[in-house]
């Protein structure tokens, strides 16, 4: 395992780190969302 994987499961083991992430669930969705529709569509930016 890498030194960041390490690293990221230990930071969310604390409940406080981990609720903020997952706060975040809805915008890295849309994030990923709209990557997809430009690989879809051919275009890179």
């Amino acid at each position: 395992m890498s030194d960041f994987n390490e690293f990221w499961e230990e930071q969310l083991r604390d409940p406080e780190f981990r609720d903020e992430y997952e706060a975040l669930e809805p915008e890295f969705s849309i994030m990923q969302a709209l990557i997809n529709a430009r690989k879809s569509s051919g275009r890179t930016q």
